[in-house]
């Protein structure tokens, strides 16, 4: 594996990562607004703050 390759691997896994984390928080402020909070919500602030 060259590190060319290695360095592009990072940059995407960085990139999922952090656009997971996004969505995780638009959907914190969108429940909270809704007033939907449930299950889901406690399981995304468990992954907000494990970050």
């Amino acid at each position: 594996m060259t590190a060319d390759l290695k360095l592009t691997l990072i940059k995407t896994m960085h990139t999922a990562i952090w656009i997971f984390y996004n969505v995780v928080i638009f959907y914190l402020l969108y429940a909270v607004i809704a007033g939907k909070i449930h299950r889901w919500i406690w399981i995304g602030l468990g992954l907000f703050c494990s970050k």
